[in-house]
């Protein structure tokens, strides 16, 4: 397989607003990592934010300038502080996970969360795309395989972004198999 045929990351915006602009108004999200009203679960919140670590000054990644937790920067240059950063990176990883509702509600957590990954990493596209389909579809295979191909970013796959679709592909893979092929009626032992 070339590198061609894989999506590439760096068409997208990452944690923009109105304009490819942050909304960083007075409705930002404020609540930290202990709170009980995290858009994913704590796990899969912790892993993506590992996954981008902090960065306090921007600095220009593919298509833009970010900082933070891998979201993107009012300005070249912008410093912020972990508190900011960690404002900001619930607010997009919450509006990411929201798209991914509104595009296919009542997903299993993992599956639900490596997509708010996917989202907030490369932005919505992908539910306008062969990804999209199948999970439309409820062809959950040929989604996770597609799924795996967004690795690219500068039009090549990048190691990180490899490792990060493999470990977000693991979620997916630890709840598609208990949450979809599970019946209830059949596989209850009461």
């Amino acid at each position: 397989m070339s590198n061609n045929d894989f999506p590439d990351f760096s068409a997208f915006a990452v944690g923009g607003g109105e304009e490819g602009l942050p909304d960083f108004s007075d409705q930002a999200v404020s609540s930290g990592p202990s709170s009980p009203n995290l858009p994913i679960p704590l796990k899969y919140y912790d892993a993506i934010k590992r996954s981008e670590g902090f960065t306090p000054e921007a600095a220009w990644d593919y298509k833009q300038n970010t900082n933070g937790y891998g979201t993107k920067a009012l300005h070249p240059g912008e410093r912020i502080s972990e508190d900011e950063a960690e404002r900001r990176y619930n607010r997009e990883i919450s509006k990411a996970a929201s798209s991914v509702d509104a595009f296919l509600p009542g997903l299993p957590e993992g599956v639900r969360a490596s997509l708010a990954s996917l989202t907030f990493n490369s932005g919505d596209k992908w539910q306008r795309m062969g990804l999209g389909a199948a999970l439309k579809a409820g062809d959950f295979e040929e989604a996770g395989r597609r799924f795996n191909q967004y690795v690219n970013a500068g039009g090549k796959p990048l190691g990180g972004l490899i490792n990060r679709r493999a470990e977000e592909y693991q979620w997916w893979r630890d709840h598609q198999t208990s949450d979809f092929d599970s019946n209830p009626e059949t596989d209850n032992p009461d």
